[in-house]
């Protein structure tokens, strides 16, 4: 069956693989996640790397917007992690 040749999306490791983000008018994309602190969701970092890396890919004019919540025991801080710094380099 052809479908079983499709192989499946994995997010880019590395944000060299993405063209640059477009100039002009742009559509804001937001999505907000608790900020990763088990297995589970650290599975959300994934999710939300594979949709900016399709986005960029797909539909160049979307402009992702991350919204991190606090749960109550988590220390409100500037957040330093895996998807931060890969949407950093993402971003130009």
């Amino acid at each position: 069956h052809e479908c079983a040749r499709i192989k499946p999306f994995v997010p880019p490791t590395t944000t060299t693989a993405l063209p640059p983000p477009v100039e002009g008018r742009r559509v804001a994309w937001f999505m907000s996640m608790s900020k990763p602190d088990d297995e589970v969701s650290a599975t959300y970092v994934d999710f939300a790397r594979a949709a900016t890396a399709s986005a960029r890919l797909n539909a160049p004019t979307l402009y992702p917007f991350f919204l991190y919540t606090f749960l109550p025991h988590q220390d409100v801080e500037e957040p330093d992690d895996r998807l931060v710094r890969f949407l950093k380099r993402a971003s130009g």
